[in-house]
């Protein structure tokens, strides 16, 4: 998946749950991480580098109280 094409469902998906939540009493918010697998890369490589940026957009959502974007 390219990495337009992924930002772009990201993004899609936090404003369904957007507007499907707005009746409920809870916020519902996730965070993605995202890498990329290079030619001859291992894949667990590149799943502990998208672990790593989903935990620090995690961070940072807490950190300045508003919704992390994916890094």
């Amino acid at each position: 998946l390219e990495r337009a094409a992924m930002e772009a469902r990201i993004v899609k998906l936090r404003a369904r749950l957007a507007d499907g939540a707005s009746g409920w009493s809870s916020r519902i918010t996730f965070d993605a991480g995202h890498s990329e697998l290079e030619a001859g890369g291992h894949p667990d490589d590149a799943v502990q580098a998208a672990d790593r940026a989903m935990y620090g957009a995690k961070l940072y959502a807490r950190s300045d109280g508003s919704d992390a974007r994916s890094h």
